[in-house]
């Protein structure tokens, strides 16, 4: 005895299939191949270094196009905050919010093992008094590594 399936039985799984492949394509749904790479030391400390490089050019940017900055950068490390206003006041985190606009960066970059505190970022920066130099560096820079920029 064979079992009789209904004629619309495949074409009913064929557009299934396709109507939740869409959806998961659209959506963002679906795990990329980085989902599945376990990180590592040195690929933590890749993304610092991209985004210590990142949060150097934004800031190269914003003093191209202003000629200064909107509020006076700290002269001792600094953490940098993720967020904006009263959380960044009472974690003693410095303010670079008006960087991830869009324009400069699309928004701040957090280490990838987080900051010292809530709405810290892992990022550090501050202005050398007697050089005028602006470093910025990864305060969580893995396997003995340093990672820090100057502009």
């Amino acid at each position: 005895m064979t079992l009789m399936r209904p004629r619309f039985f495949y074409p009913l799984c064929v557009f299934l299939g396709i109507v939740l492949g869409t959806v998961l394509i659209t959506t963002g749904s679906v795990p990329s191949a980085s989902a599945f790479v376990k990180p590592t030391p040195e690929l933590r400390n890749q993304e610092r270094h991209q985004a210590v490089n990142d949060l150097s050019s934004a800031l190269s940017k914003y003093l191209r196009r202003y000629h200064k900055l909107p509020v006076p950068l700290p002269t001792k490390p600094t953490e940098i905050c993720l967020t904006r206003g009263d959380g960044c006041t009472q974690q003693h985190l410095f303010d670079l919010s008006y960087l991830a606009n869009g324009v400069f960066m699309d928004y701040l970059p957090s280490d990838p093992i987080g900051g010292r505190v809530l709405y810290g970022s892992g990022y550090w920066i501050y202005l050398d008094p007697v050089s005028g130099v602006i470093h910025i560096k990864a305060d969580h820079a893995e396997n003995g590594a340093t990672i820090e920029t100057t502009l």
